[in-house]
C-alpha cells in the first residue's frame, strides 16, 4: 500500500494501469464480428465520456491526486477490462469460461467481506463485550445479500449442474439471511421481471424450489430462536436517517458545482475539510453516500452523471435489444437478471474492490452477447 498525494493506491492498482491501457488498446485494434457495431461505438464513446467526466472534475478537485490516481485508474481498468473480455469471448466456450470467472469472484468477494467485517475482528475480541443478539445481527448484516443474489442469477444456466443448483441454494440462503434491503429489493425486482415476461418456470429456476424448502425452515428456526436478532434488524432497516444525511450531503455538492462536481473520489474528503459530516460517521475520506448515481452527480457534476447513464444505458440497449441469443435462451435471461442487480447495486451502493472486478466483467460479457459465438446452442 502507497500513499500519494494523500490517497492509498494498492502497487497491484499501479501495475494494473499501464496493462489495461496496454489491452484496450490491444483490444480495440482485434479483429472480430459484432452483430451491430453501432451499439459498440456508442459504447466506446460513453466510455471515453466517463473518463474525461473524471479528467474534467480534477480540474476543480480539492485532491486532484485523488481524481487521477483512483478516478481515472477505476474507470480505466472497469473499461479496459471489458474491452479485452469482448474480444476473448470468440466461442460459446470462452463465454462460459469468462462467465464462470464472473461467479467465482463474486463469491470471493462475498468470502473476503464476511473475513474482514466479521471473522478478524471477531477474533481479535472487538464483539466481546456486546450481546449474543448484536453479534448474530453483526454476522448477517456482514454477509454481503446482493452479491449473493447475483450469483443465485448467474448460476442459472448451470441448474441442471450439481454444482450450480448446490451454489445457488447456498447464495439463496445467503441473500435472505443477510436482511439486506438492497438484496431484497434486488430479488423483488427480478423476480418481478420474470412474471412480467411470463417466465414462470425460470422462476422457479431461481428460487430453486426443491431447495427453498430447506431455505424457510432454517428461516424458520431462526426465528424461533432469534426473534430478538430480526426485530433489531427490522427497526434498523426503517432507520434510513443517516443514508438520508449522506444523500442530502451529495445534493449539496452537487448544487454547489453542478457541472463539473468537486472531483471524483473526493466525496468524503469534501465532507471532512468542510466540516460538513453526518452525524454517527466516522471521520474517514473514504465515506460514500451509498449510491453510486448520488456519488457521481456529487462529484463530476452533470457532465459525469449523464456520461455514467449514457455507459449503463448503453449496456443495458446491447443486453434488451442486440444480443444474438436467442429471446428464450437461459443465458440472456440470466443475463438480464444480472444487469437489474447490477442496477440496484448501483443505485444503493459503490464501485469499489470486488464490485469493480464484477462491473467490468458484467460489461464485457454484455458486449460479447453481441457476437455470433461459435458452439452456441440454438
Amino acid at each position: 500500500m502507497l500513499e500519494i498525494s494523500n490517497v492509498n493506491v494498492h502497487v497491484l492498482e499501479l501495475i494494473a494501469l499501464p496493462m489495461a491501457l496496454i489491452l484496450l488498446s490491444t483490444s480495440i485494434r482485434a479483429r472480430m464480428t459484432v452483430a451491430n457495431k453501432a451499439a459498440i461505438g456508442a459504447y466506446a464513446v460513453a466510455s471515453s465520456a466517463v473518463l474525461g467526466s473524471i479528467l474534467i472534475s480534477g480540474l476543480v478537485a480539492m485532491d486532484p491526486g485523488a481524481v487521477l490516481l483512483k478516478g481515472v485508474l477505476k474507470w480505466v481498468e472497469i473499461i479496459g477490462l471489458s474491452w479485452v473480455v469482448l474480444t476473448y469471448c470468440s466461442s460459446m466456450r470462452r463465454f462460459q469460461q469468462i462467465w464462470i470467472i464472473l461467479i467465482l469472484t463474486t463469491l470471493l468477494t462475498i468470502v473476503g467481506t464476511f473475513y474482514l467485517d466479521f471473522v478478524r475482528p471477531y477474533f481479535s475480541g472487538e464483539f466481546t463485550s456486546w450481546p449474543r443478539s448484536s453479534v448474530i445481527l453483526t454476522a448477517f448484516r456482514r454477509i454481503s445479500g446482493a452479491d449473493a443474489l447475483l450469483v443465485v442469477v448467474l448460476t442459472a444456466p448451470f441448474r441442471a449442474r450439481r454444482w450450480g443448483r448446490l451454489m445457488g441454494l447456498v447464495c439463496l440462503a445467503l441473500t435472505l439471511l443477510s436482511l439486506s434491503r438492497t438484496a431484497a429489493a434486488g430479488l423483488v425486482a427480478s423476480l418481478g421481471y420474470l412474471l412480467w415476461r411470463g417466465r414462470s418456470e425460470a422462476v422457479t429456476s431461481l428460487s430453486l424450489r426443491p431447495g427453498l424448502g430447506v431455505v424457510l425452515v432454517v428461516l424458520a428456526l431462526l426465528w424461533g430462536a432469534l426473534n430478538e436478532v430480526l426485530v433489531a434488524r427490522a427497526t434498523e432497516v426503517l432507520r434510513i436517517s443517516l443514508r438520508l444525511e449522506l444523500a442530502r450531503a451529495a445534493w449539496d455538492m452537487f448544487v454547489s458545482q453542478p457541472l463539473t462536481g468537486v472531483g471524483a473520489e473526493n466525496f468524503g474528503r469534501y465532507l471532512l475539510y468542510t466540516g460538513i459530516f453526518p452525524e454517527g460517521h466516522g471521520m474517514t475520506p473514504n465515506l460514500a453516500p451509498h449510491s453510486v448515481w448520488l456519488q457521481t452527480a456529487a462529484e463530476t457534476g452533470l457532465i459525469g452523471f449523464l456520461a455514467l447513464l449514457t455507459w449503463f444505458g448503453t449496456l443495458c440497449w446491447i443486453v434488451w435489444r442486440r444480443s444474438t441469443f436467442h429471446s428464450d435462451s437461459v443465458w440472456l435471461m440470466s443475463l438480464r437478471l444480472a444487469f437489474i442487480v447490477q442496477a440496484i447495486l448501483l443505485t444503493f451502493g459503490y464501485v469499489a474492490g470486488g464490485s469493480r472486478l464484477q462491473l467490468a466483467l458484467f460489461a464485457g460479457l454484455s458486449l460479447a452477447a453481441m457476437r455470433p459465438l461459435e458452439g452456441r446452442p440454438h
